[in-house]
């Protein structure tokens, strides 16, 4: 029997210096299971250089998230916010 889940959480962690170097860790399903990701990452190697660079994301199932065009995601800092570009017809 499947549980209703409704929302998980992302896990990715970002390299500060490659806006391109975004890696997807997991999806979790609780707060607890995401942080006990990060903590059993964060000292090893690509990630320890870099431990404050993880980030968790809450992310709704069953929903449409994007419905025309396409999104370049970029590492959420005060310089890089995502863009919403129109794709090309």
């Amino acid at each position: 029997m499947v549980k209703k889940l409704e929302d998980v959480l992302l896990v990715w962690h970002y390299n500060p210096d490659n806006d391109d170097d975004a890696k997807l860790i997991g999806v979790y399903s609780t707060q607890e299971k995401a942080k006990e990701a990060v903590l059993s990452l964060k000292d090893k190697p690509g990630f320890k250089d870099n431990p404050e660079q993880f980030e968790i994301c809450p992310y709704r199932l069953n929903l449409t998230a994007w419905e025309e065009g396409f999104i370049t995601l970029k590492p959420l800092s005060k310089k890089n916010k995502p863009t919403k570009s129109k794709a090309s017809k």
